[in-house]
């Protein structure tokens, strides 16, 4: 457009500089269209991520094409035969998924509440390995502690007895920490229904 007005009024501009300015403009255009086209189509390369499936096993693999893609073992377990040709094999089985992931190692102490659903007296059963203590913490659904209390658990089975009847009728959590004179520390949570009579 402005190539279009510079040449409609030649007094204002030499042919010369017409010529300059044309060939800077189709030389930006073309930068641009490059910046573009690079910005376009390698940006998605660049920063794509993408999930290749791996086989594990002695031997095979995974292979894509266009037209699809296979997962191949060798020296299956369970193998049918499928199809042959020309003494070429197809088997059909399974391939096992391997999972990853970390033990925690439970430690010895059992810890049982009976009865549950509970009227409001129940007992707490700790069977402790070693001496040490029983923090007990009862929450209500808000969060809120309605009930904290520390017991000594000797050696052994352990009977605790509790009474919140005075307590609404609803679901509580009953929150324990057990510990012993070496520091092993176990902890968890058990939901607790108080009904009516």
């Amino acid at each position: 457009m402005l190539m279009l007005f510079l040449k409609a009024h030649p007094r204002w501009i030499s042919e010369a500089q017409i010529s300059i300015l044309s060939h800077n403009f189709h030389s930006m255009k073309n930068s641009f269209l490059l910046f573009m086209f690079i910005g376009v189509f390698f940006t998605g390369i660049v920063s794509a991520q993408s999930l290749t499936p791996i086989v594990v096993a002695s031997s095979g693999g995974y292979f894509t094409s266009g037209s699809g893609s296979i997962s191949a073992t060798v020296a299956e377990m369970t193998m049918v035969q499928t199809f042959e040709s020309s003494g070429i094999f197809l088997t059909q089985g399974f391939q096992q998924i391997v999972e990853s992931y970390t033990a925690i190692e439970e430690t010895a102490e059992d810890f049982d509440v009976f009865p549950n659903p509970t009227s409001g007296k129940f007992t707490i059963t700790v069977d402790a390995k070693e001496s040490g203590s029983v923090r007990i913490r009862l929450y209500n659904l808000l969060g809120l502690i309605v009930h904290s209390e520390t017991l000594d658990a000797s050696d052994g089975d352990n009977l605790f007895d509790f009474d919140i009847s005075g307590f609404d009728v609803g679901v509580y959590l009953l929150e324990f920490t057990v510990s012993n004179s070496t520091g092993q520390i176990e902890t968890g949570t058990v939901k607790i229904n108080l009904i009516n009579d």
